[in-house]
Order: C-alpha cells, then sequence, then structure tokens
C-alpha cells in the first residue's frame, strides 16, 4: 500500500465538487483507493461514503490517501496533484 499526507488547501474542504473529481480519478484505479481524514477512512470512489469526512477535512486539515496496488501509483499521483492544486478553485 503506498500512502501520501496532504493538507487541504481549497477555502470550501472536501465538498461535493471535489469529492467527484477524486471519485473519477479514484475509479481508474486497478486496487481499491481510500482517503482518510482524522482516523475516518472512505472509499474513494465513493462520494456520499468520502461526504462524511467533510467535517474532517476543511480547509488546513491534513488528509491521507491510500492505494492498495503498487501499480496504482500513478493515480496516488493524480489524487496527489488535485489535492495539491486545491481541487482548481484558486
Amino acid at each position: 500500500m503506498q500512502e501520501v499526507t496532504l493538507i487541504i488547501k481549497n477555502e470550501l474542504g472536501l465538498h461535493a465538487r471535489c469529492a467527484a473529481m477524486v471519485a473519477k480519478t479514484a475509479s481508474k484505479a486497478k486496487g481499491a483507493v481510500f482517503l482518510s481524514a482524522s482516523g475516518n477512512t472512505a472509499d474513494a470512489t465513493d462520494i456520499l461514503d468520502m461526504l462524511m469526512l467533510a467535517p474532517h477535512a476543511a480547509q488546513g486539515m491534513e488528509i491521507s490517501i491510500a492505494v492498495q496496488e503498487a501499480s496504482d501509483a500513478e493515480i496516488l499521483e493524480e489524487l496527489a496533484a488535485l489535492v495539491e492544486d486545491g481541487f482548481g478553485e484558486y
């Protein structure tokens, strides 16, 4: 399993549009992809599951994204880029 820890940069945090972007990218993975915040973990392909993390993924908070398969390293990089780019909300 590979994992990155990131800081949410966009003002509104992890909201529906951001979760949809994560789910779209994560759905390209061959294995499972997880998003975690404050000790809670969600399936990164499930928008509603990720929205349960929204209170724990506000601006300035730390999240982790993990991919189960080594072959999904590129997907992990794409997801990290989304978060680091503030989901394009700058």
